[in-house]
């Protein structure tokens, strides 16, 4: 039997939004907040964290290791809308893979960075 009651569309619209879903599962809503890749990448022993939010927010960078333990904290306060940029020096840690996150209040985003010595 043919099943009359299934309708079918003479056209598609495909809606395409960027979104980045970061390592830890957490979707960035790109009118929201967005993290910028480091630079540079690899570093030794400094790079620039850049990221953007579009509304007065809370903003906590964490970096962790490839074991996903923390290993450092930066809280920022509370920031205005707009592009924002940290020195991040890790003089301190050893060569290796580690994630950088940023935390808002709307959410969290990671990143991928390599630091070479």
């Amino acid at each position: 039997a043919i099943d009359t009651s299934v309708k079918y569309a003479d056209s598609v619209t495909i809606i395409k939004s960027v979104t980045d879903i970061g390592d830890d599962g957490f979707v960035a809503v790109p009118d929201r907040f967005n993290l910028f890749q480091n630079y540079p990448n690899p570093f030794n022993p400094t790079t620039n964290i850049s990221f953007s939010i579009t509304q007065k927010t809370s903003v906590r960078i964490e970096i962790i290791n490839i074991t996903g333990q923390l290993v450092d904290v930066r809280n920022l306060g509370v920031l205005p809308a707009g592009s924002h940029d940290i020195e991040y020096d890790a003089s301190r840690l050893s060569s290796g893979v580690y994630f950088y996150r940023m935390t808002t209040d709307n959410g969290s985003i990671s990143k991928k960075m390599v630091l070479l010595k």
